[in-house]
């Protein structure tokens, strides 16, 4: 497993912190609302270590959830705490859901839940501020990010200074952004050890857009500056490195976070066939009732890595509409 940007002891060091302040909200509302609203029984399968089962679900899947945003990982995104806000009310929420089809009648008390939800959101930010003051002061728990750097020959020397004047990044390599499409180069990438590139003029948006998958395939991660928008400009976040701004690309494409995301497609997409099951064959009849032929249209499809797969759709054409593109195209 490759080591989170931030370090394994800060990463583990979040995860605790989230964890104690999950528990500690849980355990305030738990407390307030004993006396008057306490948890059904029925909700009550289990304790650990005090708290309910009801507070594991919930702190489960909201670790989960701050895995996938990598707020243990992404030196970007641990403090972004605002986001971190909205994974916790994204748990909350969706709870509201699970619980509506798991029994309508049957959900915990509301003065508890929002206690809940709002002391979550302000321990768990305040327990991370606390967290971050105190990593701060040790060195250790700040990794030397190395960095590959790629620019014109006018231009090293002050992207070298700049880094070098910052904590948090060592550099491993330069080469001269007109050399930036040789084989020889991402080779030299990998051996330094880089696990972000900086570039900067790359001369080609072709050249760019190269560089970009071969980077992501070795899951090093791609830093553009300005002047290297040309590409991919929706693939990346507007970041500040080193006092420099830049577009960062992550390179985590098959890391925990796409695989979350991969699981998360595969379950709504099932989903979404078995609740639209009676739309589908009612429109699967229209097709076949006012249009001879098949109901479905499938074309092949270029995936990721090239990897070609059959896409089908319900047909909202003639049968033959692709090999009469030029004839039908007069009618219009």
């Amino acid at each position: 497993m490759r080591q989170p940007e931030i370090g394994w002891f800060s990463a583990i060091v979040l995860v605790l912190a989230d964890l104690c302040g999950l528990a500690t909200a849980w355990h305030f509302a738990e407390q307030l609302n004993q006396s008057f609203a306490p948890i059904p029984s029925e909700l009550l399968w289990w304790e650990w270590l005090g708290l309910s089962s009801l507070f594991w679900l919930f702190a489960f899947f909201t670790i989960v959830l701050f895995t996938y945003h990598n707020f243990y990982a992404a030196a970007s995104q641990w403090r972004n705490y605002v986001k971190q806000a909205q994974a916790i009310s994204t748990v909350y929420l969706l709870s509201l859901v699970v619980a509506y089809f798991y029994d309508p009648k049957l959900d915990a008390p509301r003065s508890l839940f929002f206690t809940a939800w709002i002391s979550s959101i302000v321990f768990v930010i305040g327990l991370r501020l606390f967290v971050t003051l105190l990593l701060n002061q040790f060195r250790f728990t700040r990794p030397q990010i190395p960095v590959f750097i790629i620019a014109t020959t006018d231009r090293l020397p002050l992207l070298t200074e700049m880094l070098a004047a910052h904590t948090g990044y060592r550099i491993v390599g330069t080469i001269e952004a007109s050399q930036a499409h040789l084989p020889s180069t991402m080779q030299l990438i990998r051996i330094s050890g880089a696990r972000e590139v900086l570039a900067d003029s790359l001369p080609e948006t072709k050249l760019a857009s190269n560089l970009y998958w071969q980077l992501r395939t070795a899951q090093i991660s791609l830093r553009l500056v300005p002047s290297s928008l040309v590409m991919l400009h929706r693939r990346g976040a507007p970041e500040i490195f080193a006092g420099i701004p830049t577009i960062r690309i992550e390179s985590e494409f098959f890391a925990i976070g796409y695989r979350l995301k991969r699981l998360f497609d595969i379950c709504g997409a099932l989903l979404g066939i078995i609740f639209l099951a009676p739309l589908f064959i009612t429109v699967a009849i229209a097709i076949k009732l006012s249009s001879p032929g098949s109901v479905f249209y499938s074309q092949e499809r270029i995936g990721l890595h090239g990897q070609v797969f059959r896409m089908w759709k319900f047909r909202t054409m003639c049968i033959d509409a692709d090999r009469r593109q030029a004839e039908l195209e007069q009618l219009n």
